[in-house]
């Protein structure tokens, strides 16, 4: 048994022989988070990791500034210790493997990533360039007239006909459907049929996809170190949302 091992061993090394074999480090890929400064405000940073002619690079982009192309350098890595110039600098990086996350600082700022998907990139169409000329207007009371023929469904006679349950979950830093005005009327057409199989919740968080975007939280500044310690929380689904659905779902009897 152990000369048959021994073969196989032999014979596995010498399958490989000639051949280059890479090691994935975990980094390739693409990783957004913050710059942190000052213990409050933050500077969102995304950063693409990829090989090139055997060399690591680190492609470091600012969304904010638009008009600024990515940022390429040469990745230092030593163990966990990743290092690469941005546009603040160098950035210094500690890797922790389990969680696809790296922290670490540049001169002015502490730098949170973390490893995710790249957002989707739509190829532009060509119906994207054929313009409708009559949305084109010349006054702010032409634009009010533009708002009322794109939005003609007005869904209060729907929503009083509609017999199943009914959950609304509206977010309390959603600029685009306000809260108070929304929850008011829903309230007041049900009332209207005596509809009781429906309930209206508010998280304060939750803007209008339900995530509450990206944060830092200021956890004071320590004298040992001399300088601000701060946790980057990054863009979620507000806390609440799920648990609403759950319990909504589980109430009515759709989910056990």
């Amino acid at each position: 048994m152990r000369q048959l091992l021994l073969a196989l061993s032999c014979l596995f090394a010498l399958t490989l022989s000639g051949q280059e074999i890479k090691v994935n480090n975990g980094l390739e890929g693409y990783w957004s988070g913050a710059l942190i400064r000052s213990g409050n405000s933050a500077q969102s940073i995304t950063v693409e990791f990829y090989m090139e002619q055997d060399t690591l690079r680190a492609a470091s982009n600012i969304p904010d500034w638009a008009y600024y192309p990515p940022q390429v350098s040469v990745v230092n890595q030593e163990g966990r210790v990743v290092k690469f110039d941005t546009y603040y600098g160098e950035v210094t990086l500690v890797q922790d493997s389990a969680y696809a996350e790296m922290v670490g600082e540049c001169r002015f700022a502490q730098v949170h990533l973390k490893k995710g998907l790249r957002p989707p990139r739509r190829k532009l169409e060509k119906q994207d360039l054929v313009f409708d000329f009559g949305d084109i207007q010349s006054s702010p009371e032409a634009l009010d007239a533009l708002w009322v023929r794109r939005n003609r469904y007005d869904p209060p006679e729907s929503l009083k006909a509609f017999k199943g349950p009914f959950l609304s979950i509206l977010g309390g830093s959603d600029f685009v459907v306000p809260y108070r005005e929304n929850s008011a009327r829903f309230q007041r057409l049900f009332n209207e049929v005596g509809k009781t199989n429906y309930r209206i919740s508010i998280l304060p968080s939750a803007s209008h996809g339900m995530e509450h975007g990206h944060a830092a939280r200021d956890l004071g500044f320590e004298e040992n170190i001399g300088r601000w310690n701060t946790y980057f929380k990054f863009d979620r689904v507000a806390p609440g949302a799920l648990d609403e659905i759950v319990a909504f779902l589980s109430d009515y009897g759709v989910i056990e």
